[in-house]
């Protein structure tokens, strides 16, 4: 048996089979273990034990039940976890199944994202691999999560099967869409903006016309505190609170907002738009959906010109045009003063989302670009903050 300390657990792996003539050597060790890290819990990694008897269950009962040992088990095969079914140790403790491993080494790839690589399996299965080994399945799973729960509210999306191990990473299984990527589409031929604009503008109006109920998923206006509370440091104090007042005088809105759907994560087939990538999946105002779709189409490019053409394969002219003309009409075609006080009120949200990306998921980055966007975005949201007097749409 091995044992280790990691993220805040310690790790016994055990091995081969547990049964009478074993069991005293594991409880031996286990204690032994538990006695050098005593204020840890304790994980059981069962992906190598192929057998645990009445004897072996019987050393977990007692430190669960007479040492009180905060205690879970992972990767059991199905033989083993059907054991701890059967027995009912998982009503007492969590018991997670071995994650199937596939091979995807003469697999296609089939598209390339910020978190991972999809390939194809077969004519009816894709698997999207995430890079960050361990540390993706909490994203794996709640990206699951999220897409079941859109699928069961009528989100028309593609529906998460499994999750996997691919080597020394994980990721999740979806079936296979037989659809064009909208992105791949208007790279080709920008033309098509002028059909695919209002398409897509209809498609974003009934997605934010869905109400979810209350708890099923996160809240947008919550995360956008967040990310503020994140970076308020590296903000005028007076911009700050601003902001966190105007966040905290929104209405708690219920309906769906992806978070990220730009042209990229939305399919079509046969007419029918299709929705991808449901890892940012929430509840909320259209405002915080256009804020993203602001910072994506708009603010990327504008000290970087060529943002939208080196990661979409489009042009800044028509990156602009696709965010103000799906805007437009998703407010209704509004009058011009009152599309500048809603393009105001986005903005304010769309500075703050792209100093969150800049100041925290690229912290690493220390360029003179990075530091121009952080002095401009900076700059700007000090002077809009105090120009609108709400931010929900």
């Amino acid at each position: 048996m091995n044992t280790y300390v990691k993220n805040g657990r310690l790790v016994a792996e055990l091995i081969g089979k547990i049964d009478a003539s074993t069991a005293p050597e594991v409880d031996r060790l286990l204690r032994q273990a538990i006695s050098q890290h005593p204020d840890l819990p304790l994980t059981l990694d069962a992906d190598q034990l192929e057998y645990i008897s009445s004897t072996g269950l019987r050393v977990i009962l007692k430190l669960i039940r007479e040492d009180g040992k905060a205690l879970a088990v992972v990767n059991a095969s199905p033989a083993v976890y059907e054991v701890f079914e059967v027995t009912g140790i998982n009503t007492l403790i969590p018991v997670e199944k071995q994650l199937r491993r596939l091979d995807v080494a003469d697999c296609p790839v089939i598209g390339v994202g910020a978190f991972g690589t999809v390939y194809r399996l077969n004519s009816d299965t894709v698997v999207k691999v995430f890079r960050d080994g361990e540390a993706s399945l909490p994203i794996i799973r709640d990206e699951t999560n999220r897409a079941r729960q859109a699928f069961l509210m009528g989100v028309p999306t593609a529906i998460p099967f499994d999750i996997v191990r691919v080597g020394d990473q994980y990721g999740s299984v979806f079936e296979m869409i037989n659809a064009q990527n909208c992105n791949d589409l208007v790279a080709r031929d920008p033309s098509v903006l002028d059909d695919l604009l209002p398409r897509y503008a209809a498609f974003l109006n009934r997605l934010h016309a869905i109400e979810a109920r209350p708890g099923v998923l996160p809240s947008a206006r919550a995360l956008f505190l967040k990310y503020l509370s994140v970076i308020s440091a590296s903000l005028d104090g007076r911009v700050s609170e601003r902001l966190k007042y105007l966040l905290e005088s929104m209405p708690e809105d219920l309906h769906l907002v992806h978070g990220d759907i730009h042209l990229k994560n939305l399919m079509t087939s046969s007419g029918e738009m299709i929705l991808i990538d449901m890892d940012k999946l929430c509840t909320g105002n259209p405002v915080f959906e256009f804020a993203s779709l602001c910072a994506t189409y708009v603010l990327f490019n504008e000290d970087s010109p060529n943002d939208s053409m080196e990661f979409f394969g489009i042009s800044a002219e028509n990156s602009r045009r696709i965010y103000a003309e799906t805007l437009r009409a998703c407010l209704g075609n509004p009058d011009e003063e009152a599309f500048a006080t809603a393009g105001a009120k986005v903005r304010a949200l769309s500075l703050l989302r792209f100093l969150k990306i800049l100041l925290l998921e690229q912290s690493g980055v220390d360029t003179p670009l990075k530091k121009l966007q952080v002095r401009h975005a900076s700059e700007e949201l000090k002077e809009l903050v105090f120009q609108v007097d709400s931010l929900a749409l």
